[in-house]
């Protein structure tokens, strides 16, 4: 382990749409940053969200900060309020830290889904690209309440759309239920055992009973894995759902502690957060 010479003003925790931004304020106002990579499974090539990404970083990179693919594995609040944030074999110091993470699935995942969603048949961002399903067939991977939102959401614009679990509990209420029938989208219990990417681009799901169900769109709804345990020692405050509280600027309980994106409770635009982390310096 070799503790880098350089104190940082800010690591930053996920290289998505929110830290990507955050860094390019914060380097903008001539503060040292640099950005960690949470080895999430990347956007669907060729989507919206894989463009937009594609800029964000070529523009981040131009401010000077740099963007490392390693994962930050655990986080320490040392003597003075500086942080360690341990990354591999190096152990780097920064002032402050903030969170900008986006969910991963913690769960175990069929056959050929991972892959399916690095050729771009399994898609992650419904709010992202939603709009190019229009008129599609959809499915929605997911059991809890946020997958029955985004089904619903996704219901605009498909031609069809069914709920698919992959045989997990269902984690809604009664009235979630109640808006699916409402909108006519089926719940499918089946678990999913493998899938296969067409040489159209659209995905066969191979559920357990044998059936095999095809369709033009898929969308995976990330599962709970924030990242959360990464800062959990340090002792913030959380809600009741396990979210981190932040204040009106995404400040945690933790002196110099922030977070946005799925982490926090109630997320606060990255400049906003990125100007608190600048008057805190």
């Amino acid at each position: 382990m070799h503790t880098s010479p350089q104190k940082l003003d800010c690591v930053i925790i996920g290289a998505g749409p929110a830290g990507l931004s955050a860094a390019m304020e914060l380097a903008g106002m001539q503060h040292a940053v640099r950005i960690f990579d949470t080895g999430a499974v990347p956007p669907a090539p060729g989507s919206d969200r894989a463009r937009l990404l594609s800029r964000l970083q070529a523009e981040t990179i131009r401010h000077g900060v740099r963007i490392n693919t390693s994962v930050v594995h655990r986080i320490e609040k040392i003597v003075g309020g500086d942080f360690f944030c341990f990354s591999g074999d190096e152990a780097i110091r920064a002032r402050t830290v903030l969170l900008a993470l986006d969910c991963a699935d913690a769960q175990p995942l069929p056959a050929g889904f991972r892959l399916a969603i690095r050729r771009g048949a399994i898609r992650q961002c419904p709010l992202c690209d939603g709009s190019e399903a229009a008129g599609k067939r959809v499915a929605v991977v997911g059991n809890d309440t946020r997958s029955v939102g985004e089904a619903l959401y996704l219901n605009h614009f498909a031609s069809s759309i069914a709920l698919l679990t992959l045989g997990r509990p269902l984690r809604f209420a009664q009235h979630d239920r109640a808006a699916l029938r409402e909108a006519g989208i089926p719940i499918v219990q089946d678990a999913i055992v493998s899938v296969d990417v067409e040489k159209e681009g659209n995905a066969s799901l191979h559920l357990r009973t044998g059936a095999i169900r095809r369709y033009d769109a898929v969308y995976a709804i990330p599962g709970d894995d924030t990242g959360i345990d990464l800062v959990r020692s340090l002792g913030p405050e959380f809600d009741d759902e396990g979210l981190l509280e932040v204040n009106g600027e995404g400040r945690t309980s933790i002196a110099g502690l922030y977070a946005t994106g799925a982490a926090a409770c109630a997320p606060k635009p990255a400049a906003v957060t990125a100007k608190a982390i600048h008057c805190s310096l």
